[in-house]
């Protein structure tokens, strides 16, 4: 990760997430509340993402672009396969369960908070490279959520790519 030049987006991810039990109470206005929940959800989902033990780290940039790939293929075929899609697995979803906003409506809850000082803005700052990571795994705007199905498929390659990177 050193060598990678976004390596440094993933600090701030890492001990935002760590601190999210305190910011919690400390949350004390309906934008910081709603910017906790998001980020704890996002988190969620990028965990989901990389399969256990879970986000860690970014993925070194080959490995984003295969995964970046896999994920466009998915939402490529399923925007040709409405059937599938409306009668298998469930539909994406805009909003993370567990979030009061949207996944737009999320991205200028990021900008607020970035600008609001104090703690706030480093939980801005963390959802804003969330954001940032999660689009570059989407391979462009994140605004729905990959199915469990789809996250799981993810997740075996996300496992696959870090047991490689060990192995080197």
């Amino acid at each position: 990760m050193a060598d990678d030049p976004d390596s440094h987006a993933a600090e701030p991810i890492l001990r935002t997430r760590d601190r999210l039990r305190q910011l919690r109470r400390l949350a004390d206005s309906a934008d910081a509340a709603d910017g906790v929940e998001l980020f704890g959800a996002l988190c969620a989902y990028l965990d989901q993402l990389y399969g256990p033990p879970g986000f860690d780290r970014l993925l070194a940039a080959p490995d984003r672009a295969r995964v970046t790939s896999m994920v466009n293929s998915m939402i490529n075929s399923a925007r040709a396969d409405r059937s599938r899609q409306d009668h298998g697995d469930p539909r994406r979803l805009d909003q993370p369960v567990n979030a009061a906003v949207t996944l737009a409506q999320g991205r200028q809850l990021a900008d607020r908070l970035a600008r609001a000082g104090d703690w706030q803005a480093g939980l801005g700052d963390a959802l804003i490279d969330l954001y940032d990571y999660l689009d570059q795994l989407h391979g462009g705007t994140l605004t729905a959520l990959l199915n469990s199905a789809e996250r799981r498929r993810v997740a075996a390659v996300v496992s696959d790519l870090r047991a490689a990177t060990l192995r080197r």
